[in-house]
């Protein structure tokens, strides 16, 4: 049901079958995610939970299982892990790694879920009209359906990862996920004057101040692939640019246009993300109002942002303006996402009800709410046309000949 190609994680296990079959023949497990690695160390035991399965190109999210025939087929033996839902216990700490981390040996330890599961749960999303987007090192939009993506749809379909008894898990996530985010950040954050010389704190203070004085220009275009990209386009790393570069453009613009790059590139995501939304409205598959509110757009609703971009006032003015849509900010923002893991543990142990409940509970935050600027909005709506079109010029000509 997912994207597949050379960066799922089955073509990477051939790689190492056919071209390191040292390193293939000491393979006993793998593990998928950061925190099966820690989970593995606590416990001994090696897992993952469906919706980081899902992301693998190796999962049957259909039956729920891993694609195991695929390893038959293909001569490879089977190194996956153990598959339990996020709100399963994997095994209590043993006493080694109690000596190691200080918790208490026999301390159980949760499977948990996935990023993206997380992050829809901690950004409190619970109904099918609602969207949220996420910008950190990589960055997506998502919400909620009832239904499985069509068959080779650019988007992810990813199961909540917990038991079918939680409401939530009743629905799927749908995820239009962009890998060029923060990292065009942290490279446009080379362009600061004396950035060698600075701590990290005065960089980003000094980016600020420099993309907020940097004045608009229709003519600069960044295209953010500077590592290969999954969303809304297929592209190998090494395809970014800049385009429009006049005698007079300053570094403050070029970092301005890297910003609009990367939220053209969501607003991109989003817009597919709308299109499954029209599918289901037709089908019927949502309540007809809840469907139709997503797939209105953005304009006059307020769109839920998390992730530590959620920092920088500047980059969510010019996510406001993109989308042309008022952004809800939480307090803490960058931390919703442990908000949303534990939720999973505190519903598992009987402390609350629901992940949606335990969510809910949390103590009341004043929400930041960026408004877009109506003249700027439009600016960027015409800026964004001429953006796509300009990446799929660059997209014939960048790959080098062979």
């Amino acid at each position: 049901r997912n994207p597949f190609n050379a960066t799922s994680v089955l073509p990477k296990l051939l790689h190492l079958h056919d071209l390191e079959g040292a390193v293939w023949a000491r393979t006993q497990r793998v593990l998928v995610g950061a925190k099966d690695f820690i989970i593995q160390r606590l416990t001994g035991r090696a897992v993952c939970d469906p919706t980081t399965a899902a992301t693998t190109g190796m999962f049957d999210i259909e039956r729920g299982v891993w694609a195991h025939q695929w390893f038959t087929a293909l001569g490879l033996k089977s190194v996956l892990p153990d598959l339990l839902n996020a709100d399963e216990v994997v095994g209590g700490v043993t006493q080694r790694a109690a000596g190691r981390t200080g918790l208490a040996a026999g301390c159980p330890v949760f499977c948990g879920l996935g990023d993206a599961a997380a992050t829809t749960l901690g950004a409190g999303l619970s109904h099918p009209s609602q969207c949220y987007a996420y910008l950190g090192t990589s960055g997506w939009v998502a919400r909620l359906s009832a239904r499985y993506n069509a068959p080779g749809a650019p988007l992810f379909v990813l199961p909540c990862g917990l038991h079918q008894s939680n409401a939530t898990a009743r629905r799927h996530i749908v995820i239009g996920p962009i890998s060029n985010a923060g990292a065009v950040h942290r490279w446009a954050l080379r362009l600061v004057s004396d950035a060698d010389e600075q701590n990290e704190t005065e960089r980003y203070v000094q980016f600020e101040q420099a993309v907020a004085s940097a004045p608009f220009d229709a003519n600069l275009m960044f295209l953010p692939y500077l590592s290969a990209e999954r969303l809304p386009v297929n592209s190998a790393a090494g395809q970014g640019a800049v385009v429009g570069i006049s005698a007079h453009t300053t570094p403050a613009q070029i970092m301005r246009a890297a910003l609009e790059g990367v939220c053209f590139s969501l607003r991109w995501a989003f817009d597919l993300l709308q299109a499954e939304a029209e599918a289901e409205a037709d089908l019927n598959l949502n309540p007809p109002a809840a469907a139709a509110n997503l797939a209105t757009g953005t304009a006059n609703r307020e769109l839920i942002v998390v992730g530590g971009a959620t920092r920088s006032a500047q980059w969510m003015q010019i996510l406001a303006n993109t989308f042309d849509a008022p952004l809800r900010i939480a307090a803490n923002a960058d931390l919703l996402p442990c908000l949303g893991a534990a939720a999973t543990a505190a519903v598992a142990l009987k402390w609350i009800a629901s992940p949606e409940a335990f969510i809910a509970q949390r103590p009341p935050t004043v929400a930041l709410t960026v408004h877009p600027n109506a003249q700027a909005a439009l600016e960027m709506t015409a800026k964004t046309k001429r953006w796509r079109a300009l990446q799929a010029a660059v997209s014939t000509v960048t790959a080098a000949p062979p």
